[in-house]
């Protein structure tokens, strides 16, 4: 019957001195922080709102390509510069 006999001289740990708690705890504290540092960076550096002419700025665009095609055509040894009014990145 030795089988039977329990250990009188096992003594328990605190829960945050095992080694098992910090295993099970440790990546969902991570998950937790990782999340919240991704969330602050999301909001603090968010995209800026598209300016509602965006129609307007893409057909410039559209214009000063194709002066650069016709250019290219006539075989013009001179870069097409610029037309003045096309808004620069701010």
């Amino acid at each position: 019957m030795a089988y039977l006999m329990i250990d009188t001289n096992n003594t328990e740990q605190k829960w945050y001195r095992e080694f098992w708690a910090w295993f099970v705890f440790a990546p969902l504290i991570i998950v937790v922080l990782v999340s919240a540092v991704t969330v602050t960076l999301a909001f603090t550096g968010a995209d800026v709102v598209v300016k509602g002419d965006y129609e307007k700025d893409g057909r410039m665009l559209k214009e000063d390509f194709s002066d650069t095609s016709q250019a290219l055509s006539r075989n013009s040894k001179e870069s097409p510069t610029a037309s003045p009014s096309v808004n620069t990145a701010e």
